[in-house]
C-alpha cells in the first residue's frame, strides 16, 4: 500500500506545498518507477548463491523503512518525490522476487495456488492504501500517511528478521557447504556454485554482464514473453490510473468525502477475490490432469479477457450523476475478476516456462509494468477532463483503455496457440 496511501491527500498536498496537481502526483510516479528499476539489480542478485534472498528482503525493508522518517517530515515536494524514488526502489523486491521466494517454497504442481495468494495481498496493498490514507488525512492529516507506512513496515520488518528463511536452493546448499568443510575441515566439500565457478571461463564482468543483462533480453526479445508483459504493464496501468479517476468519479459526481471515496475500493478488492476463486477452480481442473501442456494454463486469461472491456465500459458510461454510485463500482469489480485471471495465468505460465530464471522473468515483467504505470496517472485527470461530455465525465476517456483492452484479447489466444515452438527456440525456457 506504500505506492498510493498519500493519494487521498494529494489536493492538501497542492495547497499546503503550493505545488501543481502534476508535481503532487509525481511522489506516486516515481516510487511505481523505482518498482520499476529496483528488480533489474536486486532479483538477479538474489538468485546468486552467495547472496540469496533473505538478505535483500531485510536490508532493502530496513531502509524503506528509515526513508519514511525524513518524507514525512519534509517541506518541499522536491523532498518528497526523491525520497519516494528511493522508497520504491527499495520496494521493489516485495513485487519481483516476492514470486520467486513463493516458487521456492512450493511445488510447480500447486505453484498456482502460492502465487495466487500472494497476488491477492499484492493487489490488495494498492487498493486499500487510498482506504487507510483517506482515514488518515481526513481525522489526522496527510504526513501521518508516512507514520503509519513506517510503523507498519517496520513491524513486517522485525517480523522478517526473525522468521523468514533462506529459501533459494543454490544459496542453502552453498551455505551447507561452507558450514561443512568448517565443521569437518575437508576443504574437498564445495557446492554446485563454487565447482561451476572454478570451472568456469567467464571473467567477473561478463559475468555481472550476463546477471543484469539477463532480465531486459527476456523481457524485451522473447517474443511471447514480451507480448504477455504488455498485457499485464496495460492492466497495471488501468489499476493505477484509478488513483485519479476514483477521485473524478466519486469525489466530483457522488460527492463523497476522502473517507467514503477509499470505502469504493473495496469493490476491486471484492472482485479480485471472486477472480481468484474462479481461477484456483479452473487451474486446479487443469493440473489434475496428466501432464497438461503449460499453454493450458492461459486458459483463465483467455477467459479474463473479455471481462476487462465489460467492466471498463460500465465503468466509464456508469459514472454519471444519473446512475447510482454503485455501478461504477461493479464496472471495477468486473474488471478486478479478470484483471487477477490474466495476471495470474501469466504468472503461473511465466514461472512454469522459465522456471530456472524465475526471478529474472518477473524482474523483467515487473520493469515493463511499472515503468508504463508510471508516467500514466500524469495524464489521467487531463485525458479525462479534455474528452468528457455532459452528464458523463470520464466515459469517452474510459472507452478509449476499454477499447485498448479489447485488442489485448488476442494477445493469450495466440500464445497458446503458437507458444510451444516459441518456447523451443527460446535458450531460457524450460
Amino acid at each position: 500500500m506504500g505506492s498510493s496511501i498519500y493519494t487521498p491527500a494529494v489536493s492538501i498536498m497542492m495547497e499546503e506545498l503550493n505545488v501543481t496537481q502534476v508535481k503532487a502526483i509525481l511522489p506516486l510516479t516515481v516510487f511505481i518507477l523505482g518498482y520499476g528499476v529496483g528488480p533489474m539489480f536486486l532479483s538477479p542478485l538474489s538468485e546468486h548463491p552467495p547472496l540469496g534472498r533473505t538478505y535483500i528482503y531485510v536490508v532493502t525493508l530496513f531502509i524503506f523503512v528509515v526513508v519514511q522518517i525524513p518524507t514525512a517530515l519534509a517541506d518541499t515536494i522536491e523532498k518528497i518525490i526523491g525520497l519516494r524514488l528511493i522508497a520504491g526502489f527499495m520496494a521493489s523486491p516485495a513485487l519481483s522476487t516476492g514470486g520467486a521466494t513463493i516458487g521456492d517454497m512450493v511445488h510447480p504442481n500447486n505453484l498456482y495456488k502460492g502465487l495466487v495468494t500472494w497476488a491477492l495481498f499484492a493487489f490488495s496493498g494498492p487498493t486499500f492504501g487510498p482506504l487507510i490514507g483517506g482515514i488518515i488525512t481526513q481525522l489526522v492529516n496527510w504526513r501521518w500517511n508516512f507514520w503509519v507506512l513506517c510503523i507498519v513496515s517496520g513491524f513486517v520488518l522485525a517480523l522478517l528478521i526473525v522468521f523468514l528463511p533462506e529459501t533459494n536452493h543454490d544459496t542453502i546448499l552453498h551455505r551447507r557447504a561452507l558450514r561443512l568443510r568448517k565443521l569437518t575441515g575437508n576443504d574437498k566439500i564445495r557446492s554446485k556454485y563454487e565447482i561451476e565457478k572454478e570451472n568456469s571461463t567467464l571473467k567477473f564482468s561478463d559475468l555481472v554482464k550476463e546477471t543484469l543483462w539477463r532480465p531486459i533480453f527476456i523481457a524485451f526479445f522473447e517474443p511471447m514473453v514480451l507480448s504477455l508483459n504488455i498485457y499485464t504493464a496495460f492492466i497495471y496501468i488501468i489499476v493505477n490510473s484509478w488513483f485519479e479517476a476514483f477521485p473524478i468519479v466519486f469525489q466530483g459526481i457522488y460527492h463523497f468525502n476522502l473517507i467514503e471515496s477509499g470505502i469504493v475500493y473495496i469493490s476491486a478488492i471484492i472482485g479480485a477475490i471472486i477472480g481468484a476463486s474462479i481461477y484456483l477452480y479452473w487451474v486446479g481442473k487443469i493440473s489434475r490432469e496428466s501432464n497438461p501442456a503449460i499453454e493450458k494454463f492461459l486458459k483463465p486469461a483467455m477467459m479474463g479477457s473479455f471481462f476487462l472491456p465489460v467492466g471498463l465500459f460500465i465503468f466509464a458510461w456508469a459514472s454519471s450523476p444519473k446512475t447510482h454510485w454503485i455501478a461504477p463500482c461493479l464496472g471495477a469489480l468486473i474488471f478486478c475478476i479478470g484483471a487477477l485471471n490474466i495476471f495470474q495465468a501469466i504468472f503461473n505460465y511465466l514461472g512454469r516456462g522459465f522456471y530456472r530464471y524465475i526471478a529474472s522473468v518477473f524482474a523483467g515483467n515487473c520493469l515493463m509494468r511499472s515503468w508504463s504505470a508510471a508516467v500514466f496517472p500524469l495524464f489521467v485527470s487531463p485525458m479525462y477532463h479534455n474528452t468528457a461530455i455532459k452528464d458523463f465525465p470520464v466515459g469517452p476517456g474510459g472507452s478509449i483503455l476499454a477499447s485498448v483492452s479489447v485488442l489485448m484479447i488476442a494477445i493469450p489466444f495466440v500464445i497458446y496457440k503458437f507458444g510451444v515452438p516459441l518456447r523451443g527456440r527460446s535458450k531460457y525456457a524450460n
